[in-house]
């Protein structure tokens, strides 16, 4: 229609219809265009990404085009200005957007995304487009900080300084920082890659409860870099794994003990995740580059037995994502809509163009039964 074609526009789903809907009560409405609350201009790559409090919706909109992550106008293509990244404020039906506040041009964010008291936490770093050559651009970030938008009174600050540090999450009015410490300032091992993720594997990672208020810090446990890697917080609990990853630890932010879960899982490339309490230890194929989903164990956090998981999406294949739950049901991921192309060197491109929800009753997904109920998809 001569418009932007790559608009977005956002959905909701609704449990009892097992729909998605457009945000927009317009009657007769295409939702193609600035007069549909649902609608989202921006080229393509822009990054939106939505917090829902209580009362409003906030719309974080970090624009970029085509391959280059260029934020505002420090990452543009220079024949072409950059839109602004900024913060939108809009009703629970997505009217009256209004814009809450214009970021830093040339910034970067990255989760993951604390919200409390009006305030919004998440990494940040500056981005600069570097001349490649051959008329070629690739943007670069710069050292990442943690940041502070205050929604309402407006202000963006910078809390403090988080270069190879780790967000992990948050606990009461305080964030979880996992700050490490080298035997070498990895600064003047750059040119050396061998040299500087030795001086990685040697480092010492300590949690830190961190308040932004008053910049205080205080430690409460410190292990080896291997052994803080991967760290997942569900509400009080944090769980990683050790011991070449065959066994997993909880660290309970209340008593700020350790326990072990298990210590009978296989050995391997295995990543941790915990999602509205389903613990899970994914393994990985030895590839340097481009590693692959293998298997993936089911962990009871309360008794700590080891089941096989078997729920997993085809193409991406992985393990199936929670992303709600309602009662009895997990809010699920339960495929991806998909095109493979060849590439210019032979190989197959996964072409992800849309994502499959489902509802499932937990007692199903525990018992890996892939009982799923589709959620009506809008187009």
């Amino acid at each position: 229609d001569g418009k932007d074609p790559s608009y977005g526009n956002i959905f909701y789903i609704d449990y009892a219809t097992k729909q998605e809907i457009y945000l927009c009560n317009k009657p007769n409405c295409k939702h193609n265009d600035e007069t549909c609350s649902s609608y989202l201009e921006g080229s393509a790559g822009s990054d939106y990404n939505i917090l829902a409090t209580d009362s409003a919706l906030y719309l974080l909109y970090t624009p970029a085009y085509g391959m280059f992550a260029s934020i505002g106008d420090g990452g543009a293509r220079p024949e072409k200005k950059a839109p602004t990244p900024a913060i939108y404020r809009m009703q629970l039906d997505g009217t009256g957007r209004s814009k809450v506040l214009e970021l830093e041009s040339g910034l970067e964010l990255s989760g993951p995304y604390i919200y409390g008291g009006g305030k919004l936490y998440c990494n940040g770093a500056k981005t600069k487009m570097k001349d490649q050559g051959n008329g070629m651009f690739a943007s670069e970030s710069g050292k990442w900080d943690l940041l502070e938008f205050d929604l309402e009174n407006k202000t963006t600050r910078v809390v403090t300084s988080i270069p190879y540090d780790q967000v992990i999450g948050a606990y009461q009015d305080k964030i979880i920082l996992c700050r490490y410490q080298f035997p070498v300032d990895p600064d003047t091992l750059l040119d050396d890659d061998g040299a500087y993720m030795e001086n990685f594997r040697k480092a010492t990672g300590s949690l830190v409860f961190f308040d932004p208020v008053s910049g205080a810090e205080e430690a409460f446990y410190e292990a080896g870099s291997n052994d803080v890697a991967g760290m997942t917080q569900w509400k009080n609990k944090i769980y990683f794994s050790t011991q070449n990853n065959t066994t997993i630890l909880c660290l309970d932010l209340d008593t700020r003990q350790i326990n072990t879960i298990t210590d009978r899982l296989p050995a391997g490339k295995s990543y941790v995740s915990c999602e509205y309490g389903a613990l899970l230890c994914t393994y990985y194929d030895d590839k340097e580059v481009n590693a692959e989903v293998t298997s993936c164990s089911q962990i009871d956090p309360e008794t700590g037995s080891v089941t096989p998981m078997n729920l997993f999406t085809q193409k991406p294949y992985g393990p199936i994502r929670i992303l709600d739950e309602a009662g009895e049901y997990y809010l699920v991921i339960s495929d991806y809509r998909y095109k493979e192309e060849k590439t210019w060197a032979g190989t197959t491109q996964i072409d992800v163009q849309g994502t499959v929800y489902s509802l499932m009753k937990k007692s199903d997904y525990q018992a890996s039964e892939p009982n799923y109920i589709a959620i009506q998809a809008v187009r």
